[in-house]
């Protein structure tokens, strides 16, 4: 995204499809431990920083609504404190951090709610349903998100989010079916993680009424869905990751 595409608010549209195409190729990288969402988040801050005129209220509201994401958790460090230049938002605990983003995020979604931003604002909500302690609140806005957007190249970040607020909910068959949903859409580590995590669905060391069968079955599919493991010396030593994760779990299954 160049600064001039970034520029004229009437061509933020333009600007959004081309970060749905990075988010398509990319998907892996942006999908991290918490779902990947601040990296959206950031993208969303670009947009709203650098559209000009007639965007410039809906840029601030935007900064303020997504401060929370990027903001940090406990006392600062004294000698960063000391430091000059602005400071991220603090606060005193994730569920307050969490807690803050997801009312910001409200009142943003009720008073731009036509914004071209609102399709990933909304998932940003979605996923703090989580953090905050009601995945049965994210379960049913992700829903209604995947029967609005289709088609949307995010969705298989919805997908994710899904399968790990029906995770946290405790709707084992449900979370199963989810993350084989998500596997069924993705490709490379990101198809081998979401079977890993059927797998541990299914493992008997890991949740009541397991499988170890079941479980073995989608461990190798993980580990199919990685490709032939490296041959070189070096991998010898070095550490193995999601691979090396997997077959740890498969190694440490009951005898069938």
């Amino acid at each position: 995204m160049t600064k001039e595409e970034l520029n004229a608010p009437d061509e933020i549209e333009v600007a959004l499809s081309k970060f749905w195409d990075k988010l398509v190729k990319y998907k892996k990288v942006l999908l991290g431990a918490v779902g990947g969402l601040v990296a959206v988040a950031l993208l969303l801050w670009i947009i709203g920083m650098t559209a000009q005129s007639s965007a410039e209220g809906r840029s601030e509201a935007m900064r303020t609504a997504i401060a929370p994401l990027g903001g940090e958790v406990g006392e600062p460090d004294p000698q960063l404190a000391a430091l000059p230049g602005p400071k991220p938002e603090r606060f005193p605990d994730e569920a307050t951090r969490a807690a803050e983003a997801k009312k910001r995020l409200a009142t943003y979604v009720s008073e731009h709610g036509s914004d071209d931003a609102l399709e990933l604002v909304t998932l940003t909500d979605a996923n703090l349903l989580i953090e905050t302690g009601d995945p049965a609140g994210a379960v049913a806005a992700i829903d209604q998100w995947l029967a609005k957007y289709p088609k949307s190249p995010a969705r298989i970040v919805a997908l994710e989010i899904k399968a790990r607020a029906l995770t946290a909910k405790g709707d084992r068959p449900a979370a199963i079916a989810a993350w084989q949903e998500l596997a069924g859409a993705a490709a490379g580590e990101f198809k081998a993680d979401a079977l890993r995590h059927v797998g541990d669905l299914e493992n008997p060391v890991l949740a009541d009424g397991g499988d170890a069968a079941k479980a073995k079955a989608a461990y190798d599919a993980a580990l199919a869905a990685l490709g032939p493991a490296p041959e070189e010396v070096a991998f010898q030593f070095a550490p193995q990751g999601l691979r090396g994760d997997i077959q740890n779990r498969l190694d440490l299954l009951p005898a069938q």
